[in-house]
């Protein structure tokens, strides 16, 4: 009689249980995953997984627009302050931009540096955030306009940014056209003057120096994959008018195009 008594005693709980469950389901709602800040969050700071933790909570008290997965937020910043305790949600996060600058981009140890591009020297104007070019110069040696020496400054730099194009940035921005504001899309955007690279402080100081004689400098862009740097010769006037170009036909080069008929080029005596 005991044992059936006490049976008896746990249904009851357990119905009583589910139905004050039910009935808090009903007036806030079943509960929920979001993410929420371990820390406090300082404005523009970059946002890791050790800042957050997903806790469970009634989908009354979600917050509109509140982040759910760790992975959305993925390269996002603070845009504004964000408390210990409180939910991440969509306004309170952003990605790097314009907006919010080019710093968070840059590698600490390393630095931004501005190289101004043309169609002829940017190629085509058509390098993204996130290529990798070669920066070469040309520059007088003598007083003559043939006196000059094209030699490959630095390989393998990374661009940072395209004219207001930021890596990681959200690909949309503003122009005025005519008087009137449009939205543009800044992936597909080649009207731009300047590219940003990132470069150590003592690569920083050669560049400053070869754009401080204002003669051109040229990104050439290569495979994001090729990181192989070698020793390039500078090359002058004079080499052209005493070696001749020499196709070599057998290069095996995986990016050849056959119907330009041409291989490596290579200079002979």
């Amino acid at each position: 009689m005991s044992l059936l008594m006490a049976v008896m005693a746990m249904l009851l709980v357990w119905s009583y249980v589910d139905g004050i469950e039910a009935e808090l389901k009903t007036k806030y709602g079943s509960e929920v995953s979001v993410l929420v800040a371990t820390q406090d969050i300082d404005e523009l700071e970059a946002i890791t997984e050790e800042m957050v933790e997903v806790k469970t909570i009634p989908k009354k008290y979600v917050a509109p627009g509140a982040k759910t997965k760790k992975e959305e937020l993925l390269n996002t910043i603070a845009a504004g302050p964000i408390l210990k305790g409180e939910q991440i949600t969509e306004p309170r996060v952003t990605y790097p931009s314009t907006r919010t600058g080019l710093s968070r981009q840059v590698t600490v140890g390393k630095r931004a540096v501005s190289i101004p591009v043309t169609d002829v020297s940017g190629a085509g104007r058509l390098i993204k955030p996130g290529d990798r070019v070669d920066l070469l110069a040309s520059l007088k040696v003598g007083s003559g306009n043939r006196d000059r020496e094209v030699s490959t400054v630095l390989q393998n730099v990374y661009v940072l940014a395209v004219g207001k194009n930021i890596t990681n940035n959200l690909p949309v921005g503003k122009m005025n056209a005519g008087g009137r504001e449009q939205t543009i899309k800044l992936n597909e955007f080649t009207n731009y003057n300047t590219i940003q690279v990132e470069v150590d402080p003592k690569e920083a100081q050669i560049l400053a120096l070869y754009l401080s004689v204002q003669d051109p400098m040229y990104a050439i862009l290569r495979n994001n994959e090729d990181t192989e740097m070698s020793s390039i010769p500078k090359v002058n006037f004079r080499d052209l008018a005493s070696e001749r170009p020499v196709v070599n036909r057998n290069s095996g080069g995986r990016n050849q195009d056959p119907r330009r008929g041409a291989g490596n080029v290579n200079f002979t005596q």
